[in-house]
């Protein structure tokens, strides 16, 4: 994967342009691009084993204009934004395998009759973006000084017409916090415990200007939080419940942060505005589950369905990548977002069936299966936030596994 990924307007040696299937003529927005290459779209297009499904890359390797093309695919294009985003995926690792350094791409022409290219543009700074991510971290290889002197990181500069540039690095940086996301939910849980997602979450608001504050276990006990405190008595490390905050700079009263016409199918659609006011009326407020491990407890899991468990946090670090997307946009809103941290284990502290807890907010429940720990340490981050920051709107995020196979 890049190390890095920049976009701007601009040129490079190398091209990317798309074509939809079943193209038979060449877009008029590609003739001069196509004849300062030689006419080499063209003829690529005529070849019978051409093929432009949602996609595809054809690697061509022009006689003038461009030391290297790529031609991507964006199939029938029934959802015209989705198979950008699919097909920009594809070619950032065809360039990455290339160790291509500078990529010139060209999608609008392809796209004539689709009147919004700057929703075009996110979904290329996205699909290149999401595209990059490979979870190497951990992966050991015996190495000599030979071998190590190729694993060189590279950087990718992506150049792209002029009018969407804008809107592509804003995909391309949610879609970084979306692989920060990621990259947390992939970490292996004698790494990413409790701990380990306070530090972060405290180091990671230091970086982008949120302010960050941990309830730790001794103050969880103090205020009351028997779901949080219980889940997680018998984890490696305490529980934890971490609260990030962002305060944008609010606009004018009932103004939107963003506005877009509603274009294309069911897929592609786009809302007449965000849905978050920012007249000053209380957060919105995200709440994500983040069991580091679930092992089930006493009530433990089958040992097929305890494999991926450390995914068991993917709620609470979707959390973590919408805050870090927040700041480093610097929206106009006013955001909460709250990650109940915790282990579940079996240990001598553990909580049983039949124990009955009480929530911070005095509701009391009997326990019947510790395997159903998420819903305890939300009931508690859902009472705390909404009783501390009376938000305006609540966003909850969970993985509900095998719950979701019985309730649907």
């Amino acid at each position: 994967m890049y190390r890095s990924i920049r976009i701007s307007a601009g040129k490079s040696d190398t091209v990317a342009v798309a074509l939809k299937e079943g193209t038979t003529v060449l877009p008029a927005g590609y003739a001069a691009l196509d004849a300062k290459l030689g006419g080499a779209i063209a003829q690529a297009m005529g070849r019978p084993e051409f093929n432009a499904k949602c996609g595809a890359v054809t690697t061509i390797y022009p006689a003038k204009g461009a030391g290297r093309l790529y031609i991507v695919g964006l199939g029938k294009m029934q959802r015209p934004v989705d198979a950008v985003r699919i097909a920009t995926t594809k070619l950032v690792a065809a360039a990455f395998a290339a160790k291509v350094a500078t990529l010139s791409v060209h999608v609008l022409p392809a796209l004539e009759g689709f009147d919004d290219p700057q929703a075009i543009g996110e979904a290329l700074g996205e699909g290149i973006t999401l595209g990059n991510f490979e979870f190497v971290s951990y992966k050991g290889t015996a190495t000599n000084k030979a071998s190590a002197k190729k694993g060189k990181p590279v950087d990718l500069t992506v150049t792209v017409e002029s009018s969407i540039a804008k809107a592509a690095d804003h995909g391309r940086l949610v879609s970084e916090s979306a692989n920060l996301a990621r990259t947390l939910a992939a970490t292996p849980p004698n790494v990413a415990n409790p701990k380990y997602l306070c530090d972060y979450a405290k180091k990671m608001a230091r970086e982008v200007g949120l302010s960050c504050r941990v309830i730790e276990e001794k103050e969880a006990l103090k205020l009351g939080m028997g779901g949080l405190t219980s889940v997680g008595a018998g984890g490696s490390t305490a529980p934890a419940m971490i609260c990030l905050e962002w305060k944008g700079k609010v606009q004018s009263p009932g103004s939107r942060v963003r506005s877009r016409k509603t274009k294309g199918s069911a897929g592609d659609q786009r809302t007449q505005d965000s849905g978050l006011r920012t007249q000053d009326s209380g957060p919105v407020l995200l709440v994500g589950k983040a069991i580091t491990f679930d092992t089930g407890g006493y009530s433990l899991k089958p040992m097929p369905g305890m494999l991926g468990m450390k995914y068991d946090k993917c709620g609470g670090m979707a959390v973590l990548g919408a805050m870090h997307a927040i700041a480093k946009l610097k929206l106009p809103v006013h955001v909460v977002g709250l990650v109940p941290a915790a282990e579940n284990m079996i240990d001598e502290d553990a909580y049983r069936p039949n124990d009955i807890i009480t929530f911070c907010n005095g509701v009391t429940c009997e326990i019947t299966n510790t395997d159903a720990e998420g819903r305890l340490v939300l009931a508690d981050a859902l009472a705390y936030g909404c009783k501390t920051y009376k938000p305006r709107a609540v966003i909850d995020l969970a993985t509900l596994t095998g719950a979701v196979v019985v309730g649907l």
